[in-house]
């Protein structure tokens, strides 16, 4: 533990303790997954299909899911924390949520997580503003015409998720951090094709179910013990470096206070 002048600076030992013990809970989703590919292997080389998986595919495959799930985790977490610091409104109605949801530091479930409405529009902000991938690529199959413009077969195609994420166009005050974008109600208007952290279609991101399971649960965890605030060591704004996966070029320096359960509560 480290301290600075303003307190206690980021208890990492004990934060990490609680997310750690929930992607523990979320590795079961990795065991189903083998459970998933190595049966189909095999039952598809018993009858002779050249759709079966070999040792070295299933084994390409986990690794692949591995580190599309775990990459993105700890950067992402870091990014809503951050959000939720330097909005300590959307913090504290995402905590209440949590404590209605699961009173006295329940542990999360997998069925309510999922009905956590204020939850999921906290996330998916987050993700507009930071998403994990800055942009998509995708090879054109064959020659294709797309509003009077050619695309050769072969091409590589470029879609910048991070743009598309902050165009005014379709995100009013798209720089402003605000999780009711992502409410109920306003889903519905939304175009599916400007929000992309994880791409689209049949080859979007093999670990997104996977990834979102794993940061609603570490973030449920971690705010049940834990408020998070600014300090002086907070790089306010963020400065983000983009090769390859998302991330700040500082590390992001937070305040952790432990929560001290109310009378109630």
């Amino acid at each position: 533990m480290t301290r600075s002048s303003e307190g206690i600076l980021a208890p990492s030992h004990k934060c990490a303790k609680a997310i750690l013990a929930a992607v523990k809970i979320c590795n079961t989703i990795f065991l189903i997954f083998l459970t998933i590919l190595v049966p189909t292997s095999f039952f598809c080389a018993f009858l002779s299909r050249p759709t079966g998986l070999t040792d070295k595919e299933i084994l390409a495959q986990s690794i692949f899911f591995i580190f599309g799930g775990y990459e993105t985790i700890g950067t992402s977490l870091s990014f809503m924390s951050y959000c939720l610091a330097t909005h300590p409104d959307a913090q504290e109605k995402l905590y209440q949520e949590i404590n209605d949801t699961f009173p006295n530091k329940t542990p999360p479930t997998y069925d309510a997580l999922h009905q956590m409405e204020y939850l999921d529009m906290v996330v998916n902000e987050t993700f507009r503003l930071y998403p994990p991938g800055t942009r998509l690529e995708r090879i054109c199959k064959k020659t294709v015409e797309i509003h009077g413009i050619t695309i050769p077969k072969e091409t590589v195609v470029m879609i910048p998720a991070y743009v598309l994420h902050r165009m005014p166009e379709y995100w009013p005050e798209p720089e402003e951090y605000r999780p009711e974008r992502f409410s109920k109600e306003n889903k519905e208007s939304l175009d599916p094709y400007m929000f992309l952290p994880f791409g689209a279609g049949p080859r979007n991101c093999i670990a997104m179910r996977f990834a979102l399971l794993v940061v609603k649960m570490g973030l449920v965890v971690a705010l049940q013990r834990f408020r998070f605030q600014t300090c002086k060591e907070t790089p306010i704004p963020l400065e983000l470096d983009d090769k390859g996966f998302l991330k700040t070029k500082k590390p992001i320096m937070l305040k952790l206070v432990p929560r001290v359960m109310k009378h109630g509560e």
